[in-house]
């Protein structure tokens, strides 16, 4: 799972490239990390 941040921000370039490949699940919301993980 990966939370996207601000396109301009150094921080979220991680998060952003592992989306991009499509290695992590894109996490907008409280109810798609629940979903994710099947809680």
């Amino acid at each position: 799972m990966a939370i996207p941040g601000p396109i301009n921000s150094p921080t979220s370039e991680g998060c952003h490239r592992l989306i991009g490949e499509r290695a992590a699940e894109i996490v907008t919301s409280v109810g798609d990390a629940v979903e994710f993980l099947s809680i």
